[in-house]
């Protein structure tokens, strides 16, 4: 048997040992508590000296239980093995789970260096344009080239839906391709 295993089986039958003891000398204060008011109907001073014997003795069990059990506990305190072997378990599982991050990362790479051998240029397939649709770019170009920006911005904006940055962008790439 490993050392830790002795260990535990030790605290854990001492453990039983105090708490059967404890429950045992409670059982005969009790009895004892109950006899002292017994003998108080016919002896008054003998029966009180009982009864405060009992409370008494039930008090310092108490207090003995308590001492035990802090003993116990204080010694699971000072077993650091428990505590290495815990702390050696967290960090083994938070190896295992950096080593899964690397590797789905290293993955990752993979498919980013496969994306790159495609060409950097998808073939966009044009859909067909409405005339609405045709007469807002035209109107926009117009805006554009009379150098009426900020009109052409909120025509893109509002007619297409576009976000202020990507109307700025959109205007900026009409006026490179210029």
């Amino acid at each position: 048997m490993k050392n830790a295993t002795i260990k535990e089986n030790a605290e854990s039958t001492s453990r039983t040992l105090v708490t059967f003891v404890y429950y045992v000398y409670l059982l005969i204060c009790i009895i004892a508590l109950s006899s002292g008011a017994i003998i108080l109907i016919d002896e008054l001073e003998i029966g009180l000296i009982v009864i405060a014997a009992s409370i008494i003795f039930i008090l310092f069990i108490t207090l003995i239980r308590a001492l035990f059990d802090t003993f116990i506990n204080i010694s699971e305190k000072l077993d650091y093995s428990k505590h290495i072997l815990a702390e050696l378990q967290q960090i083994e599982r938070s190896l295992k789970n950096l080593q899964n991050t690397q590797s789905t990362s290293t993955q990752d790479k993979t498919k980013i260096v496969d994306t790159n051998k495609q060409p950097e240029t998808p073939q966009i397939i044009d859909k067909p344009k409405t005339e609405e649709e045709v007469d807002l770019e035209n109107t926009i170009l117009g805006e554009i080239i009379a150098g009426n920006d900020i009109h052409a911005r909120h025509l893109l904006m509002q007619k297409k839906g576009l976000s202020l940055n990507a109307a700025i962008e959109y205007i900026n790439k009409i006026k490179a391709e210029m």
